[in-house]
């Protein structure tokens, strides 16, 4: 037994060798093909051919022991069977098992939601009877080529060296978009300054100092925040298009609505041809950078693929080739044997993971990630003018921030511990529906998590704000100081975000410091909107605003310009999270309507002065009010019906998918 599996095993590990980079090369030079759009590192498919080589090669003595047992139940061993050429038949054993797997990927992909449905498992039945068949006719004809043929080995070897080799140098062409920096960046001036968007995700405008929460709560959540609202101009009234990410930050970056853009679903990716920042700053000589430490602003989604610098929260495309599944099965089979061995079979995914992210030159989720990543970059950029887009994940869920922060604003709670809400793992919010509540030391105990998210990410942005002072940049650079949208704590019965257009969500900070203390230490009051940055840095630039621009320049409400004496502050917003229950808002002066498009449609109008943490809606007291705004919202919404299907979408890996439900959007 021991002589035939010694025998048996250098031939099924070349076998399984030989198999494994060429059907991982192909599989890589695929995926390649796939994402060349997003330029993925160029080690890729050499990387997914090493992967996939290790894994069956990690098969190959368990299947070189099951051929020995085999052999040695039907006594073949002594008839002289085994001394028959072996590579042919690992070979073609290699290969029917490669198709299988491959077949049942192709079946498990298509038939996700219900994989044992009849459709599904004639499907697989097909499969096996198609492969079987073609196996035993190729078997007949192998070995009469490994008997008849004295370089056959010589054969295979040369085939796979002058394949392995096209792997190599297919690897090493620059299929992608090498494209960007094509325009020769300038050095700023007066007119063209440096220019700086700071995205903080899921940050509420009233849990910083500027924005009263220091004098509220007694918290010093956010000293160097308060500190830029100082050197520039405080909008203390600016509210977001949408209350989660992607479709948020789209508009604030292509100053359009989400019923314009259309990226509005969980898979929704940018149009081509919709003009977004900092992309077409390269056409007024800046160097261009996106640092984005959120999977949901990614170039799988469509983000940063024109800008000169890209830096991202890597997904690992690894996580989607047959060798993560065949990994998956071997570490099942470990687990269901009778001694339950818990086998760690993603250890070369991980690694072969860690080189490609390195090779991606990707950033982490850390405040210090994004920085440090930015300032790396400023070192490359030099003395040119730059614009960058840097989007920071504190304080989004998880709300884990390191010590001292986890305690500062509580360190008596003795609950069990929390980084999410109720819900957060479990599913969504629906909108208007009522989660699950916590007790007061529970909800103070979040709250206080979240609340050292912010002073934690205060701390890295003390420091960057520093080093830019310390590099000269600081005093001459346009920032804009911007969210996403907020997060809510159970003010109307619901947690976290993107199920609802109340304040506690679409209310975000906005602050502009402009060069050289222009306008320094004012407070805008008024209404805006987050669709106004991008005109707004236009007006300043002196440039022609794109046609597409649905916000208006903030620029006159600091230069006192009078108002037409009929104008009335509007804007919209929406959130179609839940495709099926569309969720959409009309402000108009200080009246609010909020519409769910539900099973049952519910309509809500709050009036904001008088109310204006929404508790009570006025729509049956105010009829005139109330048809008046919702005859205007049918008809804005109706005007973009034209875009409705006109929205791109993104095929999300499995990577992807994990990165985003461990940020608490899982089943979304």
């Amino acid at each position: 037994m021991l002589r035939l599996f010694l025998r048996h095993l250098p031939a099924a590990l070349f076998a399984s060798l030989i198999v494994g980079t060429i059907s991982g090369g192909v599989e890589g030079f695929s995926i390649y093909l796939q994402q060349k759009a997003i330029n993925p590192p160029k080690e890729l498919i050499i990387t997914v051919s090493l992967t996939s080589a290790a894994y069956w090669m990690v098969l190959a003595p368990f299947v070189s022991l099951a051929a020995a047992l085999f052999l040695q139940l039907r006594k073949e061993a002594a008839s002289g069977v085994e001394k028959k050429p072996l590579l042919g038949r690992y070979l073609l054993l290699f290969l029917y098992l490669y198709g299988m797997l491959a077949a049942w990927i192709f079946t498990y992909n298509q038939f996700q939601e219900n994989p044992f449905a009849p459709k599904s498992l004639l499907m697989d039945a097909g499969i096996v009877t198609l492969f079987s068949v073609a196996a035993l006719v190729l078997m007949r004809v192998l070995r009469v080529l490994e008997s008849r043929w004295r370089r056959f080995r010589m054969t295979v070897i040369s085939t796979w060296i002058v394949l392995l080799a096209a792997i190599a140098v297919i690897g090493y062409i620059p299929w992608g978009d090498q494209s960007h920096g094509s325009f020769i960046a300038k050095k700023p001036t007066e007119k063209r300054p440096n220019v700086l968007v700071v995205m903080v995700d899921t940050l509420r405008a009233d849990h910083l100092g500027c924005y009263g929460y220091k004098e509220k709560s007694g918290r010093d959540t956010s000293p160097s925040i308060d500190a830029l609202a100082a050197d520039g101009v405080l909008f203390t009234n600016c509210l977001a298009q949408s209350s989660w990410t992607r479709p948020s930050v789209t508009s604030i970056l292509t100053a359009t609505v989400p019923a314009y853009h259309r990226v509005a679903y969980p898979t929704s990716a940018l149009t081509p041809g919709l003009k977004i920042l900092p992309n077409d700053m390269g056409q007024l000589s800046y160097k261009t950078a996106m640092l984005s430490a959120s999977p949901q602003i990614s170039k799988y989604f469509g983000f940063g693929l024109g800008v000169d610098c890209y830096r991202g929260n890597f997904s690992n495309v690894l996580r989607d080739c047959s060798a993560c599944r065949l990994a998956i099965l071997i570490k099942r089979f470990f687990k269901i044997m009778p001694f339950g061995v818990d086998v760690p079979t993603d250890y070369f995914l991980s690694k072969a993971g860690r080189y490609l992210e390195k090779a991606d030159k990707s950033i982490g989720t850390e405040a210090k990630d994004v920085n440090q990543a930015f300032l790396g970059w400023l070192d490359e950029v030099g003395d040119r003018r730059f614009c960058a887009y840097l989007h920071y994940m504190e304080p989004h869920t998880p709300y884990n921030p390191d010590p001292p922060f986890d305690t500062l604003f509580q360190d008596d709670y003795d609950g069990d511990p929390m980084t999410f809400p109720p819900h957060g793992k479990a599913g969504v919010m629906v909108p208007l529906s009522e989660s699950e509540a916590l007790d007061s030391a529970g909800h103070k105990e979040l709250v206080a998590l979240y609340d050292g998210e912010i002073a934690q990410f205060s701390r890295e942005f003390e420091k960057l704000v520093s080093e830019l002072k310390k590099r000269g940049l600081y005093d001459d650079m346009l920032i804009f100081f911007i969210s996403d949208h907020g997060e809510e704590f159970y003010d109307h019965k619901g947690w976290e975000h993107g199920h609802s257009l109340y304040n506690e969500l679409i209310h975000v900070p906005l602050i502009v410091k402009f060069p050289r203390g222009r306008h320094s230490g004012t407070t805008v009051s008024s209404f805006c909107q987050t669709i106004d940055m991008v005109p707004t840095l236009f007006d300043y630039l002196d440039v022609e605003t794109w046609k597409q621009v649905e916000g208006g320049s903030l620029l006159p409400l600091l230069n006192d310009e009078p108002l037409p004496d009929d104008f009335k502050w509007r804007t919209i917003s929406s959130t179609e999270f839940h495709t099926d229950i569309p969720v959409r808002s009309y402000i108009e002066e200080d009246y609010k309507l909020i519409h769910v498009a539900g099973e049952e449609d519910v309509w809500l109008l709050y009036d904001l002065a008088a109310d204006p943490e929404e508790t009570r809606s006025v729509a049956e007291e105010r009829p005139e009010v109330f048809n008046r705004m919702r005859r205007d919202l049918e008809e804005i919404f109706k005007r973009y019906d034209q875009y409705r299907e006109a929205g791109a979408s993104a095929d999300i890996g499995s990577d992807l998918k994990d990165k985003l439900k461990a940020l608490g959007y899982g089943g979304r």
